[in-house]
């Protein structure tokens, strides 16, 4: 699976899940991913060498923090979920007056059918209640450039 967003990350995020306060602040981007990231290192403690993360920007950006963090756990999860040996590349950067945001991995990735279905609509492979992080991480993408 490969997301890949240019984001300005200006404005608000759409995020699934509890409710929070989705007010915009000044946030240093490249350090809200590298939390996200530790938190899924410590979540998947035995598969944390799986996840890379290179930060290049530290930039600051109106943005979402919380729903910031939530995409980039969702993505996570979706690839680590999707096989065992599947590897997990973040990566943040400048580019021009942007950040962009790109996650990206190894694994099997999405049909396009399944990929068309789920802009569609908010659907699961997973079951009821889950996998919609790959709908939110879509909206975030379409929302945002």
């Amino acid at each position: 699976v490969l997301y890949q967003c240019i984001e300005n990350l200006e404005g608000m995020i759409s995020s699934l899940g509890e409710e929070h306060d989705k007010s915009a602040s000044a946030c240093n981007v490249g350090l809200l991913v590298e939390q996200a990231i530790e938190e899924k290192r410590v979540e998947f403690a035995k598969e944390a060498a799986r996840i890379q993360c290179e930060v290049r920007s530290h930039r600051y950006a109106e943005v979402d923090p919380i729903g910031l963090k939530r995409l980039v756990s969702n993505a996570i999860n979706n690839s680590l979920e999707s096989g065992s040996d599947v590897k997990v590349e973040v990566l943040i950067e400048d580019q021009g007056e942007r950040i962009a945001l790109i996650i990206r991995d190894n694994g099997p990735g999405v049909s396009e059918e399944v990929l068309k279905r789920f802009r569609k609509k908010r659907i699961s492979t997973k079951g009821q209640s889950r996998g919609f992080g790959l709908t939110g991480a879509l909206e975030f993408c379409d929302n945002h450039g």
